[in-house]
Formats: C-alpha cells, structure tokens, sequence
C-alpha cells in the first residue's frame, strides 16, 4: 500500500510494475493472509495500526482480483485503466502533441517492440504494455539470474528509455503542466 501510493504518484511506470509483481507475489503466497502479513505488511509497518491497513488494502486487491477472476494470471482492472492511460499518451505524444525526443525513442524502440510482440504472440497488445510486459520480464529474469545477452539488454534499454520519457509526461500531464495545444 505505502509502496504503491508512492509510486503511482512519482513514476506511473514504476507503479504499473511494482503492481504486476505484486499480483504474482500474493499468488506465490497463495493468497494466504498469515503469509501475506509477515512477508509484506509486517516488514513495511511501522506501527500495529498502518499493519492493519496495510493488511486491508491488500485484501482489498486480492477481493478486486478474485471479482475479476485474476487468481491464476492477470492484473486488476484499475492498473489496466493506467496502462491504457500511457496507450492515449502515446499515441498524443507521437501525432497531436508532436513530442520530437519522444517520437526518436519510439523509433528507435518500435523494432524491439515488433520482436518481442512476434515473440510472446501478443498481436493485440498495444505497445506500451508490450514494454511494460518486456520490462517486467527482464526482472523475472533477473530474479531467476538468468543471464540476458547483450542484444537483450538493449531492447530493455529501449523499452525503459521509451517508458522513462512517457512517465514523465504523464506526471506533467497529471500536474497541468503538459501543453496539450502544441502541434
């Protein structure tokens, strides 16, 4: 919970991720609420009470994830509406808004998007959850420590550069702070 609220509101990126391994870390604790308070709500309370609602806020999520069936695999709707947020500034930050830095990473990204969609057969994914799912990947991997090649390494360069610049105009855009009369 403490973790989430930060990131959502300093890197949407970083919150979509820290959500999706979220998901799988309550499924690896099958779902479990002794196991789930001491591997994630003890560590991070600083008090009995922010424990409790620590602990209600992940009940909360796992509610959200059995009403939507997310049990086995999947993210709960609400950081889906995040990640089609980022879809709608992608799309004005390369066409209305005309973003120049923005438009170069995504060119230089937009190969390793195609491989990597071609690779995990996810042919109605919109691009930026394809970096996003590519990034997410990258950490599984590391966790795992399975070696990434050098040509792997800079497909998630790309991608995180990609999502770098998108974060931040997302939060420019959530402070009022993005032109969106620019052409």
């Amino acid at each position: 919970m403490l973790i989430a609220q930060a990131k959502q509101e300093e890197n949407i990126v970083e919150y979509i991720l820290y959500m999706f391994q979220l998901h799988d870390m309550l499924r690896g604790l099958n779902f479990e609420e002794n196991a789930i308070r001491e591997k994630l709500a003890s560590p991070m309370a600083t008090s009995k009470d922010q424990e409790e609602q620590i602990m209600t806020w992940y009940n909360d999520l796992i509610g959200q994830m059995d009403k939507e069936g997310l049990r086995v695999k999947g993210i709960v709707s609400d950081v889906l509406s995040k990640v089609q947020e980022l879809t709608l500034l992608h799309g004005m930050l390369l066409q209305q808004l005309n973003d120049d830095k923005y438009k170069k990473l995504y060119e230089e990204v937009n190969p390793f998007i195609e491989e990597y969609r071609m690779k995990s057969k996810d042919e109605g994914v919109s691009d930026i959850l394809i970096c996003l799912n590519a990034l997410y990947a990258k950490l599984l991997l590391k966790l795992k420590k399975v070696g990434i090649s050098d040509s792997s390494e800079e497909a998630f360069t790309s991608f995180s550069n990609l999502l770098s610049h998108i974060a931040l105009r997302y939060k420019e855009m959530y402070q009022g702070r993005l032109n969106f009369s620019a052409n």
